[in-house]
């Protein structure tokens, strides 16, 4: 089995001379045969070893055990060892999701975690061939599409599989043989559980009644699958990167360029902008990326909220993806002459002065014959109205939003300035004044400048 997973890491360069390595150690067979594997291969690579052990505590003393065996087996080794507790079954229940689901992302996330605060290079998982032909199973009995199909990567970014061409049974054999002890999860058993009726009960009898080579034969699917999807990955992240713009937390997508994409592509696309605000894509699933582009069949101005708050709404030229907490609430001040006015909703000072600061090109000049102090500043709203003779009269907000397809998140922040409860001034990403109070050089007065900063 050893020549095996050396025979995996060097075919895909999962390892490199002197790499710091955490080893994820929960204390089953796989972990504990990646552990003596990895410290035969320490002093040939000149790796540098830790682990990490996550205790879920959700199997009562078989928790604790395998906690136990895990800190003897790295003091024995004189190897450093990080453990968590987290208990995802709260995190569940509150976030409305299965305990695979959190299981899965809070272990990532400790993984990352200790990537960055440790300098490592590689996180070791043990998953092996069997795993990979379940997880196979499984998605295709999700309906997934060619992701799914692929199984389980072998390496991806810092994650690395050495035991992946490694069937389960030689797994136990090679534990057994190497008298490595280790501990057995009831919860593998407990046919609740998808994965574990795929593993109990459909793969024997694929074996049985099928092809008793049914393992070998999924994993080479996923490696041809695995391929063909990494080149069309590559195709999408291409229109990816040239159809969708990226402003602060906001992201834009070209309904023209969307539309004119196969629909494989379309999917992808969306599902990489999905992944911007959820790497893991927790909560989100195919039904969410096809209620994503059913937007584009839609009118301006259809929203849909998707787990996690996070908000997809379709204007005339783009699909907008945007966190909820990106809308600012109604904000309401009163705004006098010389006055530095700190919105804090928006966090910008607003300044309204006789003297022009600086050579601020962001400075606009208003006639100040028909002001009456107190200014009124506020959010905009959609039936606020604005006078410009290059709109041939009053236009409302709403239709001069539509026309610049300016989703909500932004009409949201976009500040109104009012003289007599009359609009003056629209500041957004365009500043818009209303021809009657428009400074020229006709105007007998002075102007006042009136300008924005950030904080």
């Amino acid at each position: 089995m050893l020549d095996v997973v050396i025979g995996t890491i060097n075919e895909l360069n999962m390892l490199a001379r002197g790499d710091r390595v955490l080893i994820a150690l929960s204390g089953g067979a796989d972990s504990v045969a990646l552990t003596y594997c990895l410290l035969k291969l320490k002093q040939m690579m000149s790796l540098s070893l830790m682990a990490i052990h996550i205790n879920h505590g959700l199997r009562g003393h078989e928790s604790i055990n395998d906690e136990t065996l895990v800190r003897l087996l790295c003091k024995n080794n004189e190897m450093e060892l990080i453990v968590k507790h987290i208990n995802i079954l709260d995190i569940a229940k509150k976030d409305k999701m299965t305990l695979e689901e959190v299981g899965r992302y809070e272990r990532y996330k400790c993984f990352a975690q200790a990537v960055n605060e440790h300098s490592l290079d590689k996180v070791a998982l043990g998953h092996n061939k069997d795993d990979n032909a379940e997880t196979i199973l499984l998605n295709m009995m999700r309906g997934s599409g060619l992701k799914g199909l692929v199984g389980i990567p072998k390496i991806r970014d810092y994650v690395i599989r050495p035991l992946i061409n490694v069937p389960k049974d030689d797994i136990y054999d090679f534990c057994k043989d190497k008298g490595l002890p280790f501990c057995i999860d009831s919860t593998n058993s407990d046919v609740r559980y998808m994965r574990n009726k795929i593993r109990t009960s459909l793969l024997p009898q694929l074996r049985e009644q099928f092809n008793p080579h049914i393992v070998d034969r999924l994993c080479d699917m996923s490696d041809v699958i695995r391929a063909e999807d990494d080149f069309v990955e590559d195709i999408a992240l291409d229109v990816f990167n040239n159809i969708v713009k990226r402003d602060g937390n906001i992201l834009s997508i070209s309904l023209f360029e969307l539309k004119l994409k196969h629909i494989a592509l379309q999917r992808r696309v969306i599902r990489l902008a999905l992944k911007v605000f959820s790497p893991f894509l927790k909560g989100l699933s195919f039904r969410h990326i096809t209620l994503t582009l059913g937007l584009v069949l839609m009118n301006s101005g259809k929203i849909i909220t998707l787990p996690g708050d996070l908000i997809v709404e379709k204007t005339r030229k783009y699909l907008f993806m945007y966190n909820k907490v990106e809308l600012v609430s109604d904000f309401y001040y009163e705004l006098y002459y010389n006055n530095h006015l700190w919105i804090k909703e928006l966090k910008v000072h607003l300044i309204i002065s006789e003297v022009r600061e600086g050579n601020n090109s962001s400075n606009y000049r208003i006639s100040r014959e028909l002001l009456k102090e107190p200014l009124i500043v506020r959010n905009a709203k959609p039936a606020d109205k604005i006078h410009l003779k290059s709109m041939n009269g009053s236009k409302k907000l709403k239709n001069y939003f539509s026309e610049q397809s300016m989703p909500k998140v932004l009409q949201n922040k976009v500040i109104i300035i009012q003289n007599n409860n009359e609009t003056m001034l629209i500041w957004g990403p365009q500043v818009v004044c209303s021809d009657k109070y428009r400074y020229n050089n006709k105007t007998k007065d002075k102007p006042l400048y009136i300008e924005v900063r950030g904080c």
